[in-house]
């Protein structure tokens, strides 16, 4: 069986200063896609795999299961993930840089899944490229999960706020309060300009005294940051009776 981890949304996104689209997003190893040859037919949720295949030159010789815990349109990196696992199953293992041209093959805007510890990079989804390392950050517990109605991506959609300043900011913080401070702001941003600045998540922060919030930017998924063993208790039950879907809760970080 083949196992692909997930991210859970950005802590920062939109445009940078030289025009192009970049996002620093965080590893999420509770949210996944696995892959192995089918026994009992396939779940395939809203991918067509025999196009995967084509897009990669391949053709599907048996039967595959697919399962995740990720929601389409979550924000998560479902689609990345899923032709990860195909690429994988397919060709065995690959260095990063084929992994990648396998992914340009199939995919327009590819998620930062195959680095590991792609928390450090301000990568440009796009094109495929990192603008920039980013600095290690602390250790933080995430908890949150996903929220309302999907939002799929489209590569073509370039319908985000300016972050040039935030990236500057994000680069020389060091303390979680500051990364928090700032994850929250690329949030609002966002949120003002594709959603609602009176996101539920926002209440959320304040009720449970969090230092900020991380949200996918094209997607479902929100979560509350909090320092390492400060998570209020039972959390994920609290939000899964407000109607978060697969709420989860762990770490990122810890680098200083």
């Amino acid at each position: 069986m083949i196992r692909i981890n997930g991210h859970f949304g950005e802590f920062i996104q939109g445009i940078l200063n030289d025009g192009t689209l970049g996002l620093i997003s965080l590893p999420c190893n509770k949210y996944y896609v696995t892959l192995q040859k089918g026994m009992t037919g396939e779940t395939n949720h809203v991918t067509d795999l025999n196009q995967i295949f084509g897009d990669i030159g391949e053709r599907r010789i048996h039967s595959l299961e697919v399962n995740t815990n990720m929601v389409a349109g979550g924000g998560s990196g479902y689609s990345t993930a899923l032709r990860m696992a195909i690429i994988k199953h397919t060709f065995g293992a690959l260095s990063q840089d084929e992994t990648l041209d396998k992914l340009l093959m199939c995919e327009k805007a590819i998620d930062p899944l195959f680095f590991p510890n792609f928390e450090h990079v301000l990568w440009c989804s796009r094109i495929a490229k990192i603008a920039s390392d980013t600095p290690p950050l602390p250790l933080m517990e995430i908890c949150g999960g996903f929220y309302g109605q999907p939002e799929f991506t489209s590569p073509e959609d370039m319908n985000f706020a300016l972050i040039g300043d935030l990236v500057e900011q994000w680069k020389s913080a060091t303390k979680i309060e500051e990364f928090a401070e700032i994850s929250t702001e690329s949030a609002k941003r966002t949120l003002h300009l594709r959603g609602s600045k009176n996101d539920l998540i926002f209440d959320l922060a304040n009720e449970f005294n969090a230092l900020g919030v991380v949200i996918a930017h094209t997607g479902s998924l929100r979560g509350l940051i909090f320092r390492p063993d400060e998570t209020p208790n039972k959390l994920e039950n609290n939000l899964s009776l407000r109607g978060f879907v697969e709420p989860v809760k762990f770490r990122v970080g810890g680098g200083i």
